[in-house]
């Protein structure tokens, strides 16, 4: 066996013991950003500290936090750069399959890999490197988010070092952003209940169809938080549905009909139908006219 002085053994002690203090330095790190992690009720608030964190903690240029959206199988999240939406379907680019898999991806070099997307660079005017990629959970282990980290800082790469505090420190993140949301959703429940109650109390003093078939579009417009809501109205002896809207800065109207069981809006008005609920209209096989 090598003595401690005889040269055989010592450079391995001092790589050892320089390891041991770049992972006790790291861990440091993390639990100093887990103590400062804010928990806030509002939803950007909680985005920003989780991404800001996640910035500390990986010493990267970019965090980009993808929400995972079920409703639409899909991320999104928004660009640090341009501050336009990214959206991304489950499965499909890095993020995507990320969320699928659940498993970790790091990237030495982005443009070398063949799920890269470099559309969002070509927009930006960022250059993407090195990328490290992981989906975030909640307690229950239910993924809430993928968090995308980009181009490590002073040139490195992300290590084993990186993924390991991510894995530390992801069900922390992951629970902020939980607790964030099922705020947001109760509130928006609630705004809608104090929505329709106001309606319904506007609907009770009505007094003519025309003023019935606005507030019932301004109310359903308001509750679903949609861009636009139309009413049809049944024409029992013709078998068509009825609608009459104005014509944006035109000061006209325009009369819709369309035949019961015709399209979607006719379909939905067949015995029994259940309501339609589409997500990409453009998609549809039989569309309004």
């Amino acid at each position: 066996m090598a003595s401690a002085d005889d040269g055989s053994g010592g450079g391995g002690t001092d790589v050892d013991a320089t390891a041991l203090r770049h992972e006790l330095a790291s861990l440091t790190t993390a639990v100093h950003v887990v103590n400062r992690l804010a928990v806030s009720l509002d939803l950007d608030e909680a985005m920003d500290s989780v991404r800001n964190s996640a910035l500390e903690l990986l010493n990267c240029e970019v965090v980009t936090l993808f929400l995972v959206f079920e409703a639409r199988k899909e991320l999104r999240a928004m660009s640090a750069e341009d501050n336009a939406v990214i959206r991304v379907k489950f499965g499909e680019g890095i993020a995507g399959t990320v969320y699928a898999s659940g498993k970790l991806m790091n990237v030495a070099d982005a443009y070398q890999h063949p799920l890269f997307n470099p559309e969002i660079d070509r927009r930006t005017g960022f250059r993407t490197r090195s990328m490290l990629c992981c989906a975030i959970h909640d307690t229950s282990g239910r993924t809430v988010a993928v968090l995308q980290a980009l181009n490590k800082r002073d040139g490195l790469k992300f290590g084993g070092a990186d993924e390991s505090l991510l894995a530390l420190v992801g069900t922390h993140l992951g629970n902020v952003l939980t607790k964030a949301r099922l705020h947001e959703q109760a509130q928006r429940a609630r705004d809608r209940l104090a929505a329709l109650f106001h309606y319904f109390k506007v609907l009770s003093k009505a007094r003519d169809l025309g003023h019935v078939l606005v507030t019932v579009s301004d109310s359903i417009t308001h509750v679903l938080c949609a861009e636009h809501c139309f009413v049809f109205v049944t024409d029992s002896p013709q078998q068509e549905l009825w609608m009459q809207c104005e014509v944006p800065n035109q000061g006209e109207y325009l009369s819709v009909r369309v035949k019961v069981g015709e399209g979607i809006v006719g379909r939905a008005a067949l015995p029994g139908a259940a309501p339609a609920n589409v997500a990409d209209y453009s998609t549809e096989a039989s569309p309004d006219p």
